[in-house]
């Protein structure tokens, strides 16, 4: 436990954001079941031990019946958490808005970058991000500067959001124009009331 608790802090601190946080929202599902199974057995193990010395000490089975369930819906919580993540990430779980934004602003913000289209991402590992997006050029530059264009703007998503390990950038003559979110769409409200962890 005190070791997944050590890997979880320094991939928290890297991020910038609170150890309760990351626990929430990394994508590597092996350390955080480590890290809930082994705090699971060692709060169960407190709870029994509390269970059984009230049954000594009064002479009633209530208390080690009540800790019996305690530990039951405790571990049940921690199985429908574990497999409540996990299905997220099977199911093609994207970045946040915020995220998406922020690397739409890094390729809007380049001046051969006329406009950029769509971006879109999704989890195919962990701390494995794929970002795919479509920009289109300067109509002055030359084929070879768009290479150039691509590779320095793929270099810097990456330098910016380290966990985007695989960066796909389309050229177009023209791409649609970025639709801002109205209150009927979900990422406003993501928007709008933003969590540290999205960061």
């Amino acid at each position: 436990w005190l070791a997944s608790v050590r890997q979880l802090r320094r991939e928290a601190t890297a991020r910038g954001v609170r150890f309760r946080q990351h626990v929430r929202s990394t994508t590597d599902t092996a350390v955080t079941a480590v890290f809930y199974e082994d705090a699971a057995a060692l709060l169960g193990n407190a709870i029994a031990l509390t269970g059984l010395g009230m049954h000594q000490l009064l002479g009633s089975q209530a208390p080690d019946a009540v800790a019996g369930i305690v530990i039951g819906g405790l571990l049940a919580a921690i199985g429908l958490r574990l497999a409540a993540r996990n299905r997220a990430l099977l199911t093609n779980r994207s970045e946040s808005p915020l995220v998406l934004d922020r690397i739409r602003g890094l390729l809007a913000a380049d001046p051969q970058v006329a406009a950029v289209g769509q971006v879109t991402s999704v989890y195919v590992g962990p701390h494995q991000l794929l970002v795919a997006a479509e920009i289109q050029p300067q109509d002055a530059i030359s084929g070879l500067r768009v290479r150039q264009l691509l590779a320095e703007l793929r270099g810097r998503v990456t330098a910016a959001i380290p966990r985007a390990t695989h960066v796909f950038l389309t050229p177009a003559v023209t791409v649609e124009p970025h639709q801002e979110p109205t209150p009927w769409d979900p990422d406003y409200w993501l928007r709008r009331f933003p969590d540290q962890e999205q960061a």
